[in-house]
């Protein structure tokens, strides 16, 4: 693996897209020579909430850079969370070199009944007309007034980096350069790993969305390799049914070191390599690391996610 010593570096060009995402940028460290080669890109999703600040203090801690993808409800205090610190959050977010990305406004919520949060790809988009402004202007204008003088910094990616709720899509500049075996050209793309469960990641009216984003507004959507998410998110103690470090640091491995990783192995399908030769793109949550009504997640997650980077950091 190569060590990414250059941590402060935030400007970057969007022809080499996934570099857009300044994570895992760690600490000179002793690299096994048998190591996989590659880089890993630490994202979270759902933000900025109040376990977002003991999110950046382990961050900060071992010198690591992250992707935030912010939903702008939250600065509002209407997301339904711990968000009463939401707007110190995401300037902290900014000041401290992560790079902050679009996630809509409301977590695509319009399109939900009431009371209902989780959804699918298929059900969480309606079409172009309705959702687009829930990214732009809806989750642009209220991050940058919160911002003040830190939304010219070049790492507040707000209004030219997105992830869709609910949908693995990804769509930017020169796919097939940087994606050889995906064939998609300019347009959007939904990752294998999303085509296998379509009924929960891909989305016609999402994928036009971020060709929309795209092309009129020169935002770029990024969709995620893995994501380490809980096991059960119907347990009323969801948050502790997250894998451990072990099993994400396995699949980041497998997928660096160039052999397919099937998701579903006894289906004998839902394989997949890398988007981005050697790059693996790692999706999480704010709130998975917050003790609350989802269960001890700061207590038995935030452990879990510090051990993730330190044997990160010691493979290089």
């Amino acid at each position: 693996m190569q060590i990414q010593r250059n941590g402060t570096s935030l400007i970057v060009h969007l022809s080499f897209a996934v570099s857009m995402i300044l994570a895992l940028c760690t600490l000179p460290a002793a690299a096994s020579e048998s190591a996989a080669a590659g880089r890993v890109f630490l994202t979270f999703d759902d933000g900025p909430i109040n376990i977002t600040l003991d999110l950046l203090d382990e961050l900060k801690r071992q010198q690591v850079k992250a992707t935030f993808f912010i939903n702008a409800i939250h600065l509002d205090g209407r997301g339904g969370e711990n968000e009463d610190r939401a707007k110190e959050a995401l300037r902290r977010i900014v000041a401290e070199g992560h790079v902050l990305g679009n996630h809509s406004y409301d977590h695509m919520g319009h399109n939900r009944a009431a009371g209902v949060y989780a959804s699918t790809a298929a059900s969480a988009y309606r079409d172009v007309e309705t959702d687009l402004p829930y990214f732009i202007p809806m989750n642009i204008a209220p991050v940058n007034d919160a911002l003040g003088e830190l939304a010219a910094w070049p790492n507040n990616q707000i209004g030219t980096l997105a992830r869709l709720p609910f949908a693995n899509v990804w769509a930017f500049p020169n796919m097939s350069s940087v994606c050889t075996w995906c064939d998609a050209s300019n347009n959007a793309f939904w990752h294998p790993d999303a085509r296998a469960r379509a009924d929960l990641e891909v989305s016609e009216a999402g994928g036009q969305l971020a060709e929309v984003l795209q092309k009129r507004y020169k935002i770029d959507s990024f969709g995620w390799d893995i994501q380490w998410m809980p096991a059960d998110w119907t347990s009323p103690a969801s948050n502790e049914t997250l894998p451990p470090a072990t099993k994400i640091e396995r699949e980041i491995v497998t997928l660096l070191d160039g052999g397919r990783y099937c998701a579903q192995p006894a289906q004998g399908e839902s394989c997949k390599l890398p988007l981005r030769s050697k790059n693996v793109v790692i999706l999480a949550h704010d709130f998975l690391f917050e003790n609350g009504s989802r269960g001890r997640g700061k207590d038995i997650n935030m452990p879990q996610l510090i051990k993730l980077i330190e044997v990160l950091k010691a493979r290089g």
